[in-house]
């Protein structure tokens, strides 16, 4: 997946989420921006997120995520 990261965190630590996505995207950006096309953004959407309550839903969360870049790269 190029284009795109997913991730699970657990709510305990939601508040430091926000200043994760922004701590990455300054990492980021400054190192990959000249390798990019010189049109649009590095960074070009807000993230999204979602609660996950119910534990079997979770556990399809999960693997989803573990599971979605190798369906990726068939």
């Amino acid at each position: 997946m190029t284009n795109h990261v997913h991730s699970a965190c657990d709510a305990a630590q939601g508040a430091a989420v926000p200043k994760l996505i922004i701590s990455l995207g300054r990492r980021y950006v400054p190192i990959h921006q000249p390798q990019l096309p010189s049109h649009g953004y590095a960074v070009d959407s807000r993230y999204k997120s979602s609660s996950v309550q119910a534990e079997p839903y979770f556990l399809l969360c999960q693997r989803y995520i573990e599971l979605n870049p190798v369906r990726a790269a068939m």
